[in-house]
């Protein structure tokens, strides 16, 4: 059992295992939370609210995750500055904690762009993350990323991310380029910064990439990443190994 549709195709193309003995149970988040949530904040006057308070008066761009080296936050900086001029009110924010936050700090404090980089820390509960993710844009998330990918898609978050498959998690599996977000060459921040820009410039684009983030995590899409299909996973590798098993027993009975 597998947690990538990719990984299975590995193992029965090139691997010499037999299909009937690979399953596929794709890590997926429980997104019923967060969708409940994204619910409770429709209201345009309760979300424009927040956004006064949060002084979040142009675009955002989100990142929700820890503030470690590996997933290297302080990117997403980079690419406010480099498009403050563009997108006027633009914001940043970056929530999570980590050794990175200083890195963080220092960078947009280097670049001039401190008053639009918001660090709200380390949120857990659903409630309060959801308004941040309801009043954001692009969810952009430089390096490595997992479940962070379904938990954007969960709010019709476009994601921007880096084409490093084997370090990101088995999650990123269900990120398709143009369709619910925009892949990038690793290393290349210039690259970073375009398709961060691009979503930005392209509305069609940006609800296009909506569409196919919410067609991901829908329970009714029999092609879902979701809790119910991960289960249905395990459920039918854990079948197929009794049959399996009860099968064997079986054969050795009878001799």
């Amino acid at each position: 059992m597998v947690y990538s549709r990719g990984v299975a195709d590995q193992l029965t193309a090139g691997g010499g295992f037999d299909p009937a003995r690979v399953r596929v149970a794709a890590n997926s988040l429980d997104t019923r939370l967060a969708r409940a949530a994204r619910s409770a904040w429709s209201d345009e006057s309760r979300l424009n609210a927040f956004r006064v308070e949060q002084r979040l008066d142009g675009p955002v761009i989100l990142y929700v995750s820890r503030l470690i080296p590996s997933k290297r936050p302080e990117l997403v900086v980079e690419v406010l500055a480099a498009l403050r001029e563009r997108h006027r009110g633009l914001k940043a924010v970056l929530i999570g904690d980590g050794p990175q936050r200083e890195i963080v700090m220092r960078t947009a404090d280097r670049l001039g762009v401190g008053d639009a980089v918001l660090l709200p820390g380390a949120l857990f509960e659903e409630e309060q993350l959801a308004p941040y993710f309801c009043a954001a844009d692009v969810f952009c998330y430089p390096r490595s990323i997992g479940l962070s990918l379904q938990h954007a898609f969960a709010y019709g978050l476009p994601v921007v991310t880096d084409d490093d498959a084997v370090s990101h998690g088995p999650e990123v599996e269900a990120l398709v380029h143009e369709k619910n977000g925009l892949i990038y060459q690793r290393g290349d921040v210039g690259a970073m910064i375009e398709a961060v820009d691009r979503l930005l410039c392209d509305p069609a684009l940006r609800a296009r990439c909506r569409e196919g983030a919410m067609e991901v995590i829908d329970p009714a899409n029999p092609e879902s990443f979701t809790a119910e299909r991960m289960i249905e996973g395990f459920v039918g590798a854990i079948r197929a190994a009794y049959a399996s098993a009860a099968s064997r027993r079986g054969l050795r009975s009878g001799a």
